[in-house]
């Protein structure tokens, strides 16, 4: 049976962090968001990567397990599933591919302002350079996470202090998340339902 392969994106500070080792999880948003009302039934989620929601006695729903729930499948697939990163690149006039996460440069040879970059979703299969394997898949809303998951997401030491308190890892953690999903209506204040993926790094 060939391995299911899916793209990912990550923004370069993110593609330092999975590269560095720091960063081994990512959440997020499921979408459609889960509507009011609906919660995780007791079928909770399951590592073939699909999540439960419970709705009551809703006509027109299939019972599973004991309860009525409408399942919902996560786009990053199930324990196993290959991503393969998109990232930021630029073809190299040398040959081969730059990608601005390393900075832009090319052996020192040129500068991050020579390059066209292209963006992330634009990014062939051929050019990325890191492969994840799914070894974990739940669900669960976005302010529910721990203090281990938060260092697991490669978030950075508050003002480099590795011995920083718990509070201020997940303030830190508030503010990366804000800086990428608030404009999109997935702000930390309001919580939303993520898929919370877990990886590791392997060789193509």
């Amino acid at each position: 049976m060939s391995t299911i392969e899916k793209p990912v994106l990550f923004k370069g500070e993110m593609v330092r962090a999975v590269m560095d080792g720091r960063k081994t999880m990512t959440r997020r948003v499921i979408n459609p968001e889960p509507e009011k009302g609906f919660f995780p039934g007791p079928c909770g989620w399951s590592t073939t990567g699909w999540a439960w929601w419970r709705i009551g006695n809703l006509p027109g729903t299939v019972p599973h397990d004991g309860c009525t729930c409408i399942p919902v499948r996560c786009p990053y697939g199930s324990v196993g599933t290959r991503l393969w990163v998109r990232e930021s690149f630029a073809p190299n006039p040398y040959g081969g591919v730059i990608y601005k996460a390393d900075g832009g440069s090319a052996g020192g040879i040129l500068g991050q302002d020579r390059f066209s970059w292209k963006p992330s979703i634009h990014m062939p299969r051929l050019a990325s350079r890191i492969t994840l394997e799914v070894t974990g898949v739940r669900a669960e809303r976005i302010q529910d996470i721990s203090l281990q998951d938060i260092m697991d997401e490669g978030t950075a030491a508050p003002g480099g202090k590795e011995s920083a308190l718990g509070h201020e890892w997940r303030e830190e953690f508030e503010r990366l998340w804000d800086s990428i999903n608030e404009k999109r209506g997935y702000g930390w204040a309001v919580s939303p339902w993520c898929w919370c993926v877990s990886f590791k790094r392997v060789t193509p």
